[in-house]
């Protein structure tokens, strides 16, 4: 599955989780939860007004399998798990991204990601 990452530099190689909540866009996801993750869209442009501003859009693969849909919850981690925190660290021993809707589909995902192909916006 294509997912894209939207950045203001340029020319990565990899998304690597060891920089999330040290930018502005997920520091107040890391007070929410420390698991490390970056977010991707399934969408090819920015969603979030605070994207708006990239300059770089990273085109990247992952395994749908390995994607917990949270939104579904087939397997009932909102039940029993009491903390988005609690939740994330349980989906990452088993998964490798979590997708859930805030107004669109989002993913987050806890492993680094070869960039595949990168676009100047």
């Amino acid at each position: 599955m294509k997912l894209y990452h939207f950045s203001s530099i340029g020319n990565l190689k990899k998304i690597d989780v060891q920089y999330f909540g040290k930018n502005s866009f997920t520091k107040n996801d890391a007070n929410i939860s420390t698991v490390k993750r970056a977010f991707y869209y399934a969408e090819p442009k920015p969603l979030e007004y605070l994207l708006e501003s990239s300059s770089y859009r990273y085109t990247v693969e992952i395994d749908s399998e390995k994607i917990y849909d949270l939104t579904k919850d087939s397997k009932g981690y909102t039940v029993k798990f009491n903390s988005i925190d609690a939740i994330l660290r349980e989906l990452q021993k088993n998964f490798d991204a979590v997708t859930y809707d805030c107004g669109f589909q989002c993913y987050n995902v806890f492993k680094p990601l070869t960039v595949k192909k990168i676009k100047k916006l």
